[in-house]
C-alpha cells in the first residue's frame, strides 16, 4: 500500500517539491526512522536516495535519528545505498550549536523504553557497548570532541555510569542465586553416583543392573549432571570477584553468565533424566505407565522452563557472536548484519 501511495505522490508532485511534501506538516522520514520503520524508508529511498540527506529543524538526518534512538535496522540502510565510503564522506558528522558528532549520539544513554527491549541490566550494558563500538567502527570518530571538550568515549562513560552499577548488582545477584542451585544439584548427583539403584552384588561388588540399558542411561545422565553443575559453579564463581568494569560487559561477563546458565540448565535436565532412568530401571519395562507418566511430566516441566528462559537466552547468545565478528574476524559488514538482526 505504501508503494502504491508513493507512486501517486510521485505522479502528482514535481520532483523538486518532493522534499517539501515529505517535511510538511511533519517529517515522515524522521518519524519513520525514530520508530524503526525501515520498510517505509526503503520504499521512499529507492526512488529518491537524496532524501537520506534531508535534515530536520535540529540539523539531523535519518541516520542521526536512528543512532540516537538505537534503530539498528535503519542505520544499516547505509549498506543498501551504494558505495559505503562515498556515503560516509557525505554524512554530516556534526549538527547544531552543540557540535555533537554521530558517535557522541551513540554514546548517549537512550530512553528507558529502548533499554527495556533487552532483559537484564548487564545485557543492556552489553547492548550499549555493542552499539557504540559498532558505530565507532563505521564512522571512526573516537577523538571527536563536543563543546564540553569530551570525547565520545568519555561521554559514553559518563552517560552509562549508573547502568554499569545496575549491571554489576544484577549480574552478581543472579550469579549468587544460580550458584546456590548448581551447588545443590552437584551435591545430589554426587551422592547418587555412590548409591546406585538396586545396590551392588555382594559377591562381585558390581551393581545389580550393570548391564541394563537404563542403568547406562542413569550413569551417563548423573555424570553429565555432575560435570555441568560443577562447570556452572565455576562460571558463577568467576563473576563474583570481578570488578565489573565497563568493558567487561562487552564480552567477558555475558559469556560467563551465559555459560553458567546453559550448564545449569543442562545439569537440571540430566538430573531429571537420571531420576526417570531409575524409575524405568526399577519397573523393568519400557511401557510401564508410572515411569512413562513421570517422563512426560519431566518433559513438560523442562519445556515450560525453557520457554520462561527464552527471552533472556534470545538476548544473550546471539550477541556473543560479536566477539568473533568484531574482535577476531574484524569484518564490519558482518557486524552490521548482526546489529540489524538483533
Amino acid at each position: 500500500m505504501v508503494e502504491l501511495m508513493w507512486e501517486v505522490v510521485v505522479d502528482k508532485v514535481k520532483k523538486e517539491n518532493v522534499v517539501d511534501f515529505i517535511k510538511h506538516p511533519s517529517s515522515m522520514l524522521h518519524d519513520a526512522a525514530r520508530v524503526g520503520n525501515v520498510d517505509f524508508l526503503r520504499v521512499l529511498l529507492r526512488l529518491f536516495p537524496d532524501l537520506a540527506w534531508n535534515i530536520d529543524d535540529k540539523g539531523k538526518n535519518i541516520f542521526h535519528v536512528a543512532v540516537e534512538n538505537r534503530r539498528e535496522s535503519v542505520f544499516c540502510l547505509i549498506y543498501e545505498m551504494g558505495d559505503f565510503l562515498d556515503f560516509l564522506d557525505c554524512l554530516p558528522y556534526y549538527f547544531d550549536e552543540e557540535n555533537v558528532s554521530l558517535l557522541q549520539l551513540a554514546a548517549k544513554k537512550p530512553a528507558k523504553s529502548d533499554l527495556n527491549r533487552i532483559s537484564g541490566a548487564a545485557f543492556q550494558m552489553h547492548n550499549e557497548l555493542l552499539w557504540f563500538k559498532g558505530v565507532e567502527k563505521i564512522v571512526g570518530l573516537t577523538l571527536s570532541r563536543n563543546i564540553g571538550k569530551q570525547t565520545a568515549r568519555e561521554v559514553f562513560t559518563q552517560e552509562h555510569e549508573e547502568l554499569v552499577k545496575e549491571g554489576e548488582k544484577w549480574i552478581k545477584e543472579r550469579a549468587r542465586s544460580c550458584m546456590v542451585v548448581a551447588t545443590l544439584i552437584a551435591t545430589v548427583v554426587f551422592a547418587a553416583a555412590f548409591t546406585v539403584p538396586g545396590s551392588v552384588n555382594n559377591n562381585t561388588g558390581f551393581p545389580m543392573f550393570l548391564h541394563d540399558k537404563w542403568f547406562t542411561a542413569f550413569v551417563l545422565s548423573d555424570a553429565i549432571a555432575m560435570i555441568a553443575s560443577s562447570t556452572s559453579i565455576l562460571m558463577f564463581l568467576s563473576i563474583l570477584p570481578s570488578c565489573c568494569a565497563e568493558d567487561d560487559f562487552f564480552f567477558w561477563l555475558p559469556y560467563l553468565l551465559d555459560i553458567g546458565h546453559a550448564t545449569l540448565f543442562v545439569s537440571v535436565v540430566t538430573m531429571l533424566l537420571a531420576f526417570g532412568a531409575a524409575f524405568f530401571l526399577y519397573y523393568g519395562t519400557d511401557t510401564a505407565p508410572v515411569p512413562l507418566a513421570i517422563a512426560c511430566a519431566m518433559a513438560l516441566n523442562q519445556l515450560h522452563a525453557s520457554i520462561i528462559q527464552l527471552n533472556l537466552w534470545a538476548d544473550a547468545f546471539p550477541k556473543l557472536r560479536t566477539y568473533w565478528f568484531f574482535l577476531v574476524k574484524n569484518r564490519t559488514s558482518d557486524l552490521i548484519r548482526l546489529l540489524s538482526s538483533t
